[in-house]
């Protein structure tokens, strides 16, 4: 079908003429829930019925627009607000993409437009016409590049459903627009197995743009339009299942790994400097159990926390990129019963342990420093991820259990894999880039509340 130009105007920003049709992982919805759309989405890529094939990454791919149409679209695009001076950190994360760009045999193709989001900073990656990935510069700072890779193969996974795209836009048809972002998903969980990854970066960089937008400019107003955290997730569950049993889509075997094996995160021997802060006056020997069992957690993980007492200066805490927890007795209005502490993962430094909300273990001797510590893992892991996920089991549920705070007397509550994968991810990252600064509030993550048996 004939392309189509549209505008889109960034909140305050100077670069228009963006387009509106696809946005790809800008976004989540924050709460819709469709029993069948993870299960219709799946159906582009098994077929509908056994007469139909299941999808080929390589012979579904669309053909790319004519260097005609390029130079047109690219000629349409605002010179005001394009970033066309990058620094190093910026210009290694775009050369990074080289490896899924020929791939999808897209290196001639894209053009690369990085804009300035101003005044607010505002995350936004996106496919113009076919032709140009538009990312911002709070975007290209905010990801790795992993997450980075993740972005752009989703964002080709556009191209295999554009006509379609742009119909249910047209239609209004939210449904269909959330089923599309699922398949864009699918492709791009397709396309890192193939250089070696899981999904892990592409849920990750979806949620660390949503968060960031959220507390940058507010809810957006095309949230509706997306599928859920949760979906995404099943979905892509699903996917990495059915591309197990094609012999197309086994993942990378690298050198080292038994076969069959997903590409694991190198492990990072790194050390992370906390330092503790005790307002709350909690007694010293339950302080200093409490960061044993937590030394001991992230041991297991291959994480080396370096404890310290106080509050560094700011320029001694920058030199060591160290996090600050801060154990108080004060509680902020507004925040639900069952906050035990909170951090703004985005923000990378600051967590505070609400020990009012804690208090109760202390007539628990065996529980109190062993549920002070999987709090201060908690909040310490959000803040390594980078992201405010949780997890369906161990120390990143959103919620534990009686059953749980039971165990934590005898056992610590284990990472699971996708946590590992993300911290040595975020660890990977933590070196290489600089703490991105958050301009609004706190929003509080869960930990346990008080377990009333």
């Amino acid at each position: 079908m004939p392309h189509e130009f549209s505008t889109l105007w960034l909140s305050g920003g100077k670069y228009s003429c963006l387009a509106a049709t696809v946005i790809g992982l800008s976004l989540f919805s924050p709460s819709a829930r469709s029993e069948d759309l993870v299960a219709s989405a799946l159906k582009f890529f098994l077929g509908t019925d056994s007469n139909t094939l299941s999808f080929d990454l390589d012979k579904s791919r669309p053909q790319p627009v004519t260097s005609e149409f390029k130079a047109m679209v690219v000629n349409f695009l605002p010179k005001e607000g394009r970033l066309t001076k990058l620094n190093e950190l910026r210009r290694r994360k775009l050369d990074s993409l080289g490896a899924v760009l020929r791939l999808h045999q897209r290196e001639s193709v894209y053009d690369f437009a990085v804009f300035e989001s101003a005044p607010k900073p505002f995350a936004f990656i996106g496919l113009h016409q076919r032709a140009v990935f538009l990312i911002s510069d709070a975007a290209l700072d905010l990801l790795g590049a992993d997450e980075l890779k993740a972005s752009l193969v989703h964002e080709i996974g556009h191209e295999y459903v554009w006509a379609e795209y742009l119909e249910a836009m047209k239609r209004n048809d939210d449904r269909r627009l959330k089923e599309l972002e699922l398949i864009c998903d699918g492709v791009a969980i397709l396309t890192l197995r193939r250089v070696g990854l899981g999904p892990a970066p592409m849920l990750t960089a979806a949620e660390r743009i949503t968060n960031f937008n959220l507390l940058s400019t507010g809810p957006s107003a095309n949230a509706h339009r997306y599928p859920s955290a949760d979906e995404r997730r099943r979905f892509a569950r699903a996917i990495v299942a059915w591309a197990d049993s094609q012999e197309a889509f086994r993942p990378v075997v690298v050198a080292g790994m038994k076969a069959g094996h997903r590409r694991a995160e190198r492990r990072v021997e790194q050390k992370v400097t906390v330092y503790v802060e005790n307002d709350a006056s909690v007694p010293s020997p339950l302080v200093s159990r409490a960061r044993t069992i937590a030394s001991e957690m992230f041991a297991g993980i291959g994480v080396q926390i370096d404890w310290r007492a106080g509050v560094p200066a700011e320029p001694q805490r920058l030199r060591e990129k160290a996090i600050v927890v801060r154990l108080t007795l004060e509680t902020p209005t507004g925040f639900r019963p069952t906050v035990g502490a909170f951090t703004i993962p985005t923000e990378g430094v600051h967590i505070t342990v609400l020990y009012n909300r804690l208090a109760w273990s202390l007539a628990k001797p065996g529980l109190a420093p062993a549920l002070l510590a999987h709090v201060l893992v908690h909040e310490i892991t959000h803040i390594l991820e980078g992201v405010g996920r949780h997890s369906e089991t161990g120390v990143m549920q959103a919620n534990w259990t009686s059953r749980d705070y039971y165990e934590m007397q005898t056992k610590n509550l284990p990472f699971t894999p996708e946590d590992i994968e993300l911290i040595n991810r975020g660890l990977n990252q933590w070196n290489a880039y600089s703490t991105i600064p958050v301009r609004a509030k706190a929003v509080p993550i869960s930990t346990p509340a008080k377990d009333e048996n």
